[in-house]
């Protein structure tokens, strides 16, 4: 196949692609970097799945499989084995084929009831929500450190200054 510049565009089934063949510069520049963005919200994308399921009015045997793949799917994941390839064009479709490679409909049915935008917003906020958990224990540890220096040093005199004057000594605490 060939696209209408003369360049050979590679069959790619993709969930827009409608199975048909897409131009690789057209791919390259729409997808771009997303897939290395997308690979830091694979843990967020699939618990946002967890919970997600919760919802859902499944029969409790359907939930238990349900579960179980995600949970596999996010074990897989921390062992580093589900990746975002090539072959996806983003987080929901890399964990959606693992878990239907693996799982058969499980996977098929994973995202029901959901938008596109409603999994982006919730990877998303639950990925900040754990950076800024992340920041908020590096403060805590950060201020920490500082009064076991202040508790440890406060017999040590500094000279004070105040405005780039020399003013009243102070102790390092």
């Amino acid at each position: 196949m060939s696209t209408t510049d003369g360049k050979v565009a590679r069959r790619q089934d993709t969930l827009w692609s409608g199975g048909g063949s897409v131009d690789r510069q057209m791919l390259a520049y729409t997808v771009a970097d997303d897939r290395e963005l997308d690979a830091r919200l694979i843990r967020w994308d699939i618990l946002g799945s967890l919970g997600h399921l919760q919802g859902l009015g499944v029969r409790p045997g359907e939930r238990r499989e349900w579960v179980k793949a995600l949970r596999a799917a996010l074990a897989a994941h921390l062992a580093g084995r589900l990746p975002i390839g090539a072959e996806h064009e983003d987080v929901h479709s890399a964990v959606e084929f693992w878990l239907t490679r693996r799982f058969g409909d499980v996977g098929l049915g994973i995202h029901a009831g959901r938008s596109r935008n409603d999994q982006v917003a919730t990877d998303l906020r639950l990925y900040l929500r754990d950076a800024v958990l992340g920041l908020q224990a590096q403060a805590l540890d950060t201020a920490d450190a500082l009064a076991r220096f202040a508790a440890r040093h406060r017999t040590v005199v500094w000279p004070g200054y105040t405005h780039q004057r020399r003013a009243m000594p102070t102790s390092a605490g």
